[in-house]
């Protein structure tokens, strides 16, 4: 943490996260992992009123400059931002003395880490956005570049307001495509070169790659320490190492995802789908999906069931025409 972090904190520093009320009042989509703001120049005027203001926040944000310029210290380092540069701020940056010119415009994407860290695949680890972070946090982009940035904006926005049976699916897989497209960006001009693996990200790798290859998942670290003929303390030192959550968190990441998809798309009951997810018994099951999926096997089937109904009668007018 900077010194300029810690005065701050003592004094009047503003912390915000995707739930905070001026967050939800100037997001166009907001869903607790993402957040599409709109109307920035009123939230910055907010800021630029007070020449003392200080804010951090706990997720990424995306900001493309389109018009004008805004200026402000990220920590200790001036920042001026003009039409095609990219600027990512990683969580806990402190945003000092902000001043915007009177036609300012931009777009602005906000990412929880967590949500982050499920949409860039493991197994691409030579390059992270942490990484890319640490190394160049403003980016200088073509004009083709800003417009294909800008364009991912536009359609995130587009679908942001439809809410369908894939709607989350769709916007996991543009956001997952447009970080993707920073990546390249990045690549190709020198900031975020791809690295040879060390022997860490090597293991961590073939972990990943025989999670994302078993089903049913076994939720105990020791069963691939062992396929990897490692022991489970150091298979967990290098998943901290490598990716800073720990090897337990990643195996529920991706049962989880199994039982989403399942609970979705299966038509076995939930006790059958118990069972074959390999948990003793349907109250353990209970528990597991409400801590990491956020609500009951039931209630999120049954909300799921809803959402496919909706869209059926939504699309049976144009089926009947047909």
């Amino acid at each position: 943490m900077s010194a300029l972090t810690i005065f701050f904190t003592e004094k009047m520093l503003r912390k915000y996260d995707l739930q905070h009320s001026e967050i939800q009042q100037f997001s166009l989509y907001n869903d607790g992992n993402l957040a599409i703001l709109d109307r920035i120049t009123d939230f910055a005027r907010q800021l630029d009123r007070n020449p003392e203001a200080a804010i951090t926040a706990d997720f990424y944000t995306l900001i493309l400059c389109l018009k004008d310029e805004i200026s402000f210290l990220y920590d200790d380092i001036q920042m001026n931002i003009v039409p095609n540069t990219l600027l990512l701020i990683p969580p806990g940056v402190v945003v000092t003395r902000l001043h915007h010119a009177p036609h300012f415009t931009c777009r602005v994407i906000c990412i929880a880490p967590s949500y982050a860290s499920r949409l860039i695949p493991m197994g691409h680890n030579a390059w992270s956005l942490r990484q890319l972070l640490k190394q160049q946090p403003l980016m200088t982009l073509s004009q083709q570049e800003a417009c294909t940035i800008n364009q991912y904006c536009n359609l995130l926005q587009l679908r942001a307001g439809n809410q369908g049976m894939s709607h989350r699916q769709i916007i996991d897989s543009l956001m997952q495509t447009l970080l993707f497209e920073l990546r390249d960006i990045a690549t190709a001009s020198g900031l975020a070169a791809p690295k040879p693996f060390t022997s860490a990200e090597y293991l961590f790798n073939k972990f990943i790659e025989i999670m994302e290859s078993s089903y049913p998942k076994d939720r105990k670290v020791e069963t691939y320490a062992k396929r990897l003929n490692v022991s489970a303390k150091y298979l967990s030192l290098v998943c901290k190492q490598v990716c800073h959550q720990t090897c337990s968190a990643l195996i529920n990441q991706y049962v989880a995802r199994d039982i989403e998809r399942q609970l979705r798309f299966s038509p076995k009951n939930i006790k059958e789908i118990t069972h074959e997810m390999g948990f003793p018994n349907p109250s353990f099951f209970t528990r597991f999906v409400k801590r990491h999926l956020g609500a009951s096997p039931k209630t999120l089937r049954e909300r799921w069931t809803r959402e496919l109904n909706l869209t059926d009668t939504e699309t049976a007018p144009d089926n009947q025409s047909k």
